[in-house]
């Protein structure tokens, strides 16, 4: 169920009406439209956890911050709960994985009093793919059997832009103090470990359940990468793509290619960078990283990868995303 303000919303046809009592209520329509207009806070890289599109991380503290970015027709999910200090954030791009994430996510506040839901993303774009994705969302938290509030809507129309050739996103990404519970836009100077092999989770995924897996270990706090397989491209292909030009790699590889951040098409090449000699994932036992105090995730040398199997990484079992000029699923 979706508390939002005096209402709550528990049939799963009552999107509009979920909708449009967010736009109205007090204290949620304040806050989304200060949080719309707000400039990006800098987010240092000590306590830190970056969430990748097709990621999902649950956390709690020492780690203070958890957020993500580059979000536009995707939808940055977060779900804090106040008293244990404990969130769940994922970077959901497609309206057909969002069950099985949201049953992940609301499975780990189960026995909370309350739950806090924030929102940013999903900006309303001329195909209507972020209202697909932030829809599929908001059915399945109403479908839930445990109260969620809902602070923060900062999408759809709340979220965009109007231009004089395209609809543009106000914000891209969220961050989520949680000590304070504070939410805010965000600009991280880390993305954590292994950026372009995380990339090719949604780039490249091969099997269903191999998205959206909990990539932080609770008991540690580290980042546990386990290993999935991926639509490996030929080297020489690989090169192709990443010698296209950045029109050429926007219109294929993104749902909304003129309202990308300006890191897109290097953050693209190095995922196919990383492909071109990885033609697999690194290995068979996880990657495990701990966070130094400057910030920078290390390999964990010492990590006990069965302990790892038992903690971070296992998927929450939804569909795959395979690689092709012209269908990524990207922002």
């Amino acid at each position: 169920m979706l508390v939002i303000g005096p209402d709550t919303f528990s049939e799963q046809n009552a999107v509009d009406d979920a909708l449009a009592a967010a736009a109205v209520q007090g204290d949620i329509a304040r806050r989304s439209a200060a949080f719309a207009d707000q400039a990006a806070v800098d987010v240092p890289a000590p306590n830190c956890v970056h969430v990748m599109q097709g990621e999902l991380a649950i956390v709690q503290p020492p780690t203070r911050v958890v957020g993500s970015g580059a979000a536009t027709t995707c939808l940055v999910l977060c779900l804090w709960e106040p008293k244990a200090q404990r969130c769940s954030l994922a970077h959901v791009d497609s309206g057909r994985d969002s069950t099985s994430i949201v049953q992940a996510m609301a499975e780990c506040h189960s026995k909370a009093e309350t739950v806090e839901v924030h929102m940013c993303g999903s900006y309303a774009d001329e195909e209507e793919q972020g209202d697909e994705v932030l829809r599929a969302v908001l059915r399945d938290l109403m479908a839930l059997p445990q109260s969620l509030k809902l602070v923060l809507a900062c999408v759809g129309d709340v979220n965009t832009l109007q231009g004089t050739s395209h609809t543009r996103p106000k914000q891209l990404s969220l961050a989520l103090d949680l000590v304070s519970g504070d939410s805010y836009p965000a600009a991280f100077a880390c993305e954590g470990p292994v950026p372009a092999l995380r990339h090719l989770r949604f780039l490249g995924s091969e099997r269903p359940g191999q998205r959206y897996p909990n990539i932080v270990e609770p008991h540690t706090g580290r980042i546990v990468i386990h290993p999935f397989k991926y639509r490996a491209w030929p080297p020489a292909a690989c090169k192709e793509i990443m010698d296209l030009p950045d029109d050429v790699l926007l219109e294929n590889m993104s749902t909304s290619p003129h309202c990308e951040p300006p890191d897109f098409c290097s953050k693209i090449r190095s995922a196919f960078a990383y492909m071109r000699t990885n033609q697999v994932f690194p290995g068979t036992a996880p990657l495990c990283f701990v966070q130094g105090p400057d910030g920078q995730w290390n390999p964990d040398t010492e990590a006990d990868s069965g302990a790892a199997a038992k903690g971070a990484g296992s998927g929450v079992g939804v569909g795959a995303a395979a690689v092709g000029v012209g269908g990524a699923p990207s922002g």
